[in-house]
């Protein structure tokens, strides 16, 4: 049977399909909220991933009905590379490294020191078919109708932070009111049962995570979106209130990494945008924005340390090397990087090991060449997005930085769907050339009928 979130998704994509590609992308995007759903109550099929089939669908249709074409960014070389060399690892190196000691994908925090032996399963085949899945969707996210697409995109990218913000707060409220929130209507992936994080009904110190299944996933989505809007900031074109309620989001998440994030992004932005010129020139409009970036900055940090979450965000920050989390979190990144010298730096295959950070999964799965190839892939394919969409590679970055640190996932829906942003809002589309160019060449007339 269905849930009631995944009938609500299955009527929107069905209408998007309708529609076209474009407003299946949109909804894409929005879907990556919702890790912790499914479609279905009988087995995990995450909103994610059916959106995402409709979206291919859709696309493979329009690219054999439509003469546009073919489509081409920067990265695409490195894109094909990386995809060749998780699919094959997936399905070559747990024969090679049979028997090598790894932590199983799927055991849980009790499970931590039982290492079984290598062995080809399930999750190699899932990885793999996941892996093809988000490739094609950049490939796919290249091509639209009109720029007008590009409108809609990025307001379903500021929306559904937006919606994430809008979910933490009434969250929050609830614990501090002591009503129960309704998580049940987003956690209702029976594939994630044990890794859903509990949350204290009436605890103000208790942390929220939103509609996923634990706050540091909700933390990379909300490092995301304060990477997105400094830049934007800077250039006046988002308001100082939009970070400030971004950082309270977060405070509310208290995710380390996250937050760790977001003050060395903003660190970086500042340093890319200085306020001085030399020799003596200021440039004021700049140290305004900038003093009042530092003023929600303060402002956040006094209320925090002057309300009962100063305790609860020490312990998620200052005090994290004397939790259990860390110490399991540190044991598996050990466990990894030790898989990666026996097997002599090529790794046990996409979706044997499953460490605490994006860079131990990269180096123990697919090894020192798939991280290598999957960072330059990585800086490259967001170097797509130039002039006014400069934002999305911040953006971006801050995504890879979150989940270099805490996000362990290869195919996260939250890291690719950065990617295939930064495709479809480049500049340099040929798609829409080509429409730009039919276009012109129409009679006036025509151009006045259409």
């Amino acid at each position: 049977m269905p849930t009631a979130i995944g009938l609500m998704f299955v009527i929107a994509a069905t209408y998007c399909f309708a529609k076209g590609a474009d407003e299946l992308f949109c909804l894409l995007i929005f879907s990556t909220l919702f890790n912790a759903s499914s479609i279905t109550s009988s087995f995990g099929l995450g909103p994610f991933y059916f959106v995402a089939f409709m979206f291919l669908a859709r696309s493979f249709l329009d690219v054999l009905t439509s003469k546009q074409p073919q489509t081409s960014f920067k990265g695409k070389k490195l894109l094909v590379l990386f995809g060749f060399i998780g699919v094959l690892s997936a399905f070559t190196l747990p024969f090679i490294f049979a028997g090598v000691h790894i932590d199983s994908p799927k055991a849980t925090e009790d499970e931590l020191f039982l290492r079984p032996p290598l062995h080809f399963g399930p999750s190699n085949v899932a990885q793999a078919a996941y892996l093809v899945m988000q490739i094609l969707i950049v490939f796919m996210a290249v091509r639209r109708r009109s720029d007008q697409a590009l409108f809609r995109t990025t307001r379903a990218f500021w929306l559904s932070c937006y919606f994430l913000v809008a979910i933490v707060f009434i969250q929050f409220a609830c614990l501090h009111v002591g009503v129960s929130f309704p998580y049940k209507f987003f956690q209702n992936n029976p594939s994630q049962v044990g890794a859903v994080a509990g949350v204290e009904s009436g605890n103000i110190e208790s942390r929220v995570m939103g509609p996923f299944s634990e706050p540091a996933a909700a933390g990379i989505v909300l490092a995301t979106f304060a990477a997105a809007l400094l830049p934007q900031l800077f250039a006046g074109k988002r308001k100082t209130i939009a970070l400030l309620f971004a950082l309270m989001a977060l405070v509310m998440v208290r995710s380390a990494s996250s937050l760790a994030t977001v003050a060395f992004m903003t660190a970086c932005v500042i340093f890319a945008y200085p306020m001085f010129r030399f020799p003596w020139f200021i440039k004021t409009t700049r140290l305004k924005r900038v003093s009042g970036l530092l003023l929600v900055v303060t402002l956040v940090a006094l209320t925090v340390l002057a309300s009962p979450l100063r305790k609860s965000l020490l312990s998620q920050t200052v005090d994290k090397s004397d939790s259990t989390s860390f110490v399991n979190r540190t044991t598996r990144d050990l466990n990894a990087l030790q898989i990666t010298s026996e097997t002599h730096g090529f790794g046990v295959g996409l979706g044997s090991e499953r460490p605490s950070s994006l860079v131990t999964t990269l180096l123990s799965n697919v090894g020192i060449i798939g991280f290598l190839v999957f960072t330059l892939m990585y800086i490259r394919l967001l170097s797509n997005a130039t002039g006014e969409n400069a934002w999305l590679r911040w953006a971006g970055y801050a995504t890879l930085i979150d989940m270099a640190c805490a996000g362990p996932s290869i195919t996260a829906p939250a890291m690719w769907i950065m990617l295939a942003l930064a495709v479809r809002l480049g500049s340099n589309n040929p798609v829409a050339a080509f429409e730009n160019s039919s276009l012109q060449a129409l009679p006036a007339t025509a151009g006045l009928q259409a």
